[in-house]
């Protein structure tokens, strides 16, 4: 039988890194993100999409994906899509490396990463 006062959980209150709107969680593990009431981000196993396509969705996409993925992370999608992501990230400030998922072998995309470098 385990020992009770050896078997816990702890650490040091840390701060949130970003503020994730409201969320519901479907049968299959699927998160879906809310932004007013509305569906604007589905996060599944295959990886976060945007529901509703604005630039606050992007914004709060972008932010589930860090929060998931960490600030090295691949883009698949139409030309569009991939763009809109870019500019999300380029708003947000955070240093992010992203990959193109259509094309593996290009090097991935440095944002945020010094105001001298272009993308």
């Amino acid at each position: 039988m385990p020992d009770k006062n050896k078997n816990k959980i702890n650490g040091f209150k840390s701060q949130e890194t970003f503020v994730l709107p409201n969320y519901n969680i479907d049968s299959k593990g699927n998160v879906t993100y809310l932004d007013k009431g509305v569906a604007v981000i589905k996060d599944s196993r295959n990886g976060v999409e945007i529901l509703k396509n604005t630039d606050r969705s992007y914004d709060l996409a972008l932010k589930v994906a860090v929060s998931r993925y960490g600030t090295n992370f691949t883009l698949n999608g139409d030309q569009l899509f991939k763009e809109k992501i870019i500019q999300a990230a380029e708003r947000s400030g955070m240093k992010l490396s992203i990959k193109d998922g259509s094309n593996m072998l290009k090097a991935p995309i440095k944002i945020n990463h010094d105001k001298d470098m272009e993308r």
